[in-house]
């Protein structure tokens, strides 16, 4: 790692102490809160990694639009975590709001921003790659599904556990297959992870404290953590915020420009 970008990770790993720091004095609601904990090291690694700017930002929409809208709407009629306010009031299926999406997005967008410019060894070749298709076809399945259910039977979107099953299908499952697969990706991901972990932990403090995120005590988890005066529950821990990063960089690996430095191929 050159001289330059050991500054740069020193400056991100001071940087959510000093949001999360800057929510509570000015007391900033949720939108705010992603512009200031997502937006500001999202924009910073674009400007030192204008190369892989085009491509991310392809990826992040792609993987997160369809999830953010599915997710959301399904967490909210199951009580599974409740974000209350919006300063927007669209709100899509009479849920999902516009900054909740754009949130997601940055969710996507940051991590693999973070991993490509600190890990990766090559810069991409094309906005966008071939596998990537794949991915589409998967996520334009999956919200078929959802808008089917949602028309014609709404209360089989009543998932019991919903976190729990989401986790162990969309986190655990892609994750394991690329950690299986490709050794050498586990101590960027490891590293990723660690960074992300802490990052994640702070804003949800913040945002617990602050009152940007609920997890209603009627939702069904398997578990609660306690610290720092919040409880959250354990598949919020362990799917979010330990696992959340390698998540998405598993799914980048997968469907993304990535996958050519693993596979070979763009097929």
């Amino acid at each position: 790692m050159t001289k330059s970008k050991k500054v740069d990770l020193i400056l991100l790993i001071i940087y959510p102490f000093s949001a999360s720091i800057t929510a509570f004095l000015f007391n900033i609601n949720f939108f705010f809160s992603v512009l200031v904990f997502l937006g500001v090291p999202s924009v910073f690694l674009s400007l030192r990694a204008k190369e892989y700017v085009g491509h991310t930002l392809i990826f992040s929409l792609i993987l997160a639009i369809p999830f953010a809208i599915i997710l959301n709407y399904i967490s909210h009629i199951t009580n599974t975590w409740l974000i209350r306010y919006s300063i927007l009031s669209i709100r899509l299926f009479g849920y999902v709001t516009i900054d909740v999406i754009i949130w997601s997005v940055f969710l996507v967008y940051f991590p693999i921003m973070f991993y490509r410019y600190f890990f990766a060894e090559t810069v991409p070749s094309k906005l966008y790659v071939r596998n990537t298709t794949s991915l589409i076809i998967l996520l334009v399945f999956l919200m078929f599904i959802f808008l089917i259910l949602l028309v014609f039977s709404p209360n089989y979107l009543q998932i019991p556990y919903f976190y729990l099953l989401y986790g162990t299908v969309f986190e655990l499952i892609p994750l394991s297959i690329v950690c299986f697969l490709f050794s050498k990706i586990r101590y960027p991901f490891i590293m990723t992870g660690f960074y992300f972990s802490v990052f994640n932990l702070l804003y949800e403090i913040t945002a617990v404290k602050l009152r940007m995120l609920e997890f209603p005590s009627e939702g069904k988890f398997v578990g609660w953590v306690s610290f720092l005066g919040i409880s959250l529950p354990f598949e919020e821990f362990f799917f979010w915020i330990i696992l959340g990063a390698p998540t998405i960089l598993s799914w980048f690996v997968l469907f993304g420009e990535e996958r050519k430095k693993f596979f070979g191929t763009e097929a």
